[in-house]
């Protein structure tokens, strides 16, 4: 399947995904109140921690499925790298929940400030998540496995099914059965069981058969361990670099100071799930292109994947920090919320989008295959930055944090992408910064800026709402315009050329 299905496919399915998450926040918050919505905070927080429990494992199904797509791996190699992902997945969850369910007491009684919830009622919902984080190792493992198949039709499908379950079912349950925060847990913990099951299912069908079933392969985890390790090693300075904050902050603020944080966290980081459908359907195709050694190739996905991110996660980000304020007092209906969260909610964006924006070179090294230029540098930046977020955390509070995520990712940016090109394709790295982030971004931050000076003061929602909606999109077709890729393959779809190959 082509670039461009897949990316419309995953849009679609992220999309949904996106909605259901953010469409039942105010609904989670009027049935449970900020304090308890600050365990959802704690239980997304937990959520991050999967990329150190995953152990590497996830990035590295989906790498070498890709190269059995472009012909590197048999199906019975992939078949056992599988099974033996299982099997350490499994050991891996079972561990985990031991270590959650022995740590829950301390952590609600030493750790969380609870001001009203029962005691008894935290721990038990600590205890849950951790039974639910478990459980979604396994499913990430097969999550990986059906993106790195391409089936990412398939793949959206099912995620719609099951991010409609985890959310809308779980307001329904709140609404109509029991509006408990340890409801809202149990019903999670349900549909991840669902999800295993499902995703499971169909992995197994779509993977060749073979002569024998998968099985445990020492000679399979030998092959791929260094770029676990790699993997591995990376996403746990990651995890230092980006979940310390708020580990510091649950300690430090009420659990209800931390769900305003939270709040702004969740709004900003959701600029990440439109950079999810593309680097989902460009990851796995540049690994293919870099297995049949096709530079060229390789190129100018990488370029066409790098402007799309920009276009789309930086007109939104404009949107976001211009109107941040605004957005969420219409959308949960609080005034008075929206103002509490607004300078946060900007911070917060400036360093996803960002972050954003590194997307494409990290995948880059993926496919080649390196993975120890980043573990390098986030072992570089936590020297310097945990010290610093220890430091001014417990001074600043929130804001002190929060400002912490756009120093990461500017360094990211302007100081740690010039050695990628270097080392992989010199010669990019300024088509790069300048086409493919300058200016696309700099054309939409302009038009929104625009519309923020001229705003016309509207009483009513609806012309408040349509107003931002306006200017979202004048932003998005400006920076689209400004994208010598994109603008082509626009101008191929309105005037039809002959065709060259399908890369997007």
């Amino acid at each position: 399947m082509s670039i461009k299905k897949n990316v419309i496919a995953n849009y679609l399915g992220s999309g949904w995904a996106a909605l259901m998450g953010l469409a039942f926040i105010p609904v989670y918050i009027k049935y449970l109140g900020m304090e308890a919505y600050g365990l959802i905070g704690m239980y997304a927080m937990l959520q991050a921690s999967l990329a150190i429990v995953d152990a590497g494992m996830t990035p590295t199904l989906t790498r070498e499925i890709s190269r059995f797509t472009g012909g590197e791996n048999s199906a019975q190699s992939i078949r056992d790298l599988l099974r033996t992902m299982e099997l350490a997945g499994l050991s891996i969850a079972l561990v985990y929940v031991g270590v959650i369910w022995h740590a829950a007491e301390w952590l609600t009684t030493s750790w969380l400030k609870v001001e009203s919830l029962p005691i008894t009622v935290v721990s038990e919902s600590v205890i849950i998540m951790g039974i639910v984080i478990a459980t979604r190792i396994i499913e990430g493992l097969y999550r990986g496995a059906i993106i790195g198949l391409q089936k990412q039709v398939l793949f959206n499908a099912i995620n719609v099914g099951i991010a409609t379950l985890r959310n809308f079912g779980a307001a329904m349950v709140l609404a109509w059965w029991s509006p408990t925060i340890t409801a809202y847990f149990l019903w999670q913990g349900f549909v991840s069981v669902i999800a295993v099951m499902s995703l499971s299912y169909f992995v197994y069908r779509h993977i060749p058969a073979t002569t024998r079933p998968g099985k445990f392969s020492s000679t399979e985890l030998k092959r791929v361990w260094r770029f676990a390790a790699g993997i591995f090693t990376t996403t746990c300075l990651a995890f230092l670099l980006t979940q310390i904050d708020k580990m510091l902050l649950s300690r430090i603020l009420t659990l209800k100071e931390f769900g305003n944080y939270n709040l702004a966290a969740t709004i900003a980081n959701s600029l990440m799930l439109l950079v999810i459908p593309i680097s989902q359907a460009h990851y796995p195709r540049i690994t293919e292109l870099q297995s049949q050694n096709q530079p060229e190739s390789v190129k100018k996905v990488f370029h066409q994947g790098a402007q799309l991110i920009t276009v789309i996660v930086g007109s939104a980000s404009c949107v976001l920090f211009f109107f941040g304020e605004i957005i969420i007092g219409l959308w949960t209906g609080n005034e008075e919320l929206g103002r509490q969260t607004a300078a946060l909610t900007k911070i917060l964006t400036i360093g996803t989008m960002l972050n954003s924006f590194m997307n494409m070179p990290y995948l880059l090294q993926l496919s080649n295959g390196i993975t120890h230029y980043a573990a390098a540098v986030n072992f570089v930046s936590a020297i310097i930055l945990i010290p610093a977020i220890l430091i001014i955390t417990p001074k600043y509070g929130a804001i002190g944090a929060a400002f912490i995520w756009p120093i990461l990712n500017s360094f990211y940016v302007f100081i740690f992408s010039p050695f990628i090109f270097k080392t992989i394709y010199p010669t990019e790295r300024y088509k790069w910064y300048a086409e493919d982030l300058f200016k696309p971004f700099v054309v939409a931050f302009l038009i929104t800026l625009s519309f923020w000076l001229f705003k016309p003061v509207f009483t009513g929602k609806f012309y408040n709402g349509l107003f931002i909606l306006t200017s979202g999109f004048a932003a998005l077709i400006g920076s689209v315009f400004a994208a010598d890729i994109l603008r082509m393959k626009i101008r191929t779809i309105i005037q039809p050329a002959n065709k060259t190959g399908d890369t997007f």
